[in-house]
């Protein structure tokens, strides 16, 4: 049995040279440090491009790409500086129907 790199695949399939490597969920979790249960989300919600790949109305599988990921990333990072003040306190939530008994 002979393995395939990825460069002899790249060389023979030029589409897959364009898109680049994908990984699956969990490598993307895995790259990423995060669950695969937000991973789904993220595909789900459309904050993460994919690919998913199977028949129409059938589950299929997702891939994504590493330009993917970080693309994702880099649209998640926020400023490093502090804030001239403190954020504004989110006022306390009254549940008017709760009665904790003492």
């Amino acid at each position: 049995m002979q393995l395939t790199t990825v460069a002899q695949i790249t060389e023979s399939r030029p589409l897959f040279r364009e898109v680049g490597a994908m990984m699956t969920v969990k490598a993307a979790t895995e790259r990423m440090g995060i669950s695969d249960s937000l991973v789904y989300e993220l595909c789900a919600c459309g904050s993460l491009r994919h690919v998913r790949i199977g028949r129409p109305g059938s589950r299929g599988c997702i891939r994504i790409t590493d330009a993917d990921i970080d693309a994702f990333l880099a649209s998640q990072k926020v400023g490093g500086e502090s804030p001239a003040r403190a954020p504004p306190r989110q006022p306390k939530k009254v549940f008017k129907h709760v009665v904790i008994p003492k």
